[in-house]
């Protein structure tokens, strides 16, 4: 729990944290539980939420939530910018 916290701290400072800290928090506790498993997976979740951050207001974003396929397509989109991070 403390890493996702100091996590959400670095995105906030490198990234001038475009979304609200509780959301971003959020996204990053679903996203680094989704599979414990990948070494570098701390590496992609920041980066899949960069990329959503920099592709999307907050407003877009909130509404992209609302419809699960426009979800499935900023998901899709947020993984193929980062799938370099999970190379070993």
């Amino acid at each position: 729990m403390k890493k996702i916290i100091i996590l959400c701290g670095l995105v906030g400072m490198v990234f001038a944290a475009r979304y609200p800290m509780i959301l971003e928090y959020n996204y990053l506790k679903g996203c680094i539980n989704s599979n414990k498993n990948i070494k570098n997976m701390e590496k992609y979740c920041v980066c899949t939420l960069d990329a959503i951050e920099k592709k999307y207001t907050l407003n877009q974003f909130m509404e992209i939530l609302q419809n699960p396929k426009t979800t499935k397509k900023v998901i899709n989109y947020a993984v193929n910018q980062c799938l370099d991070k999970l190379k070993k």
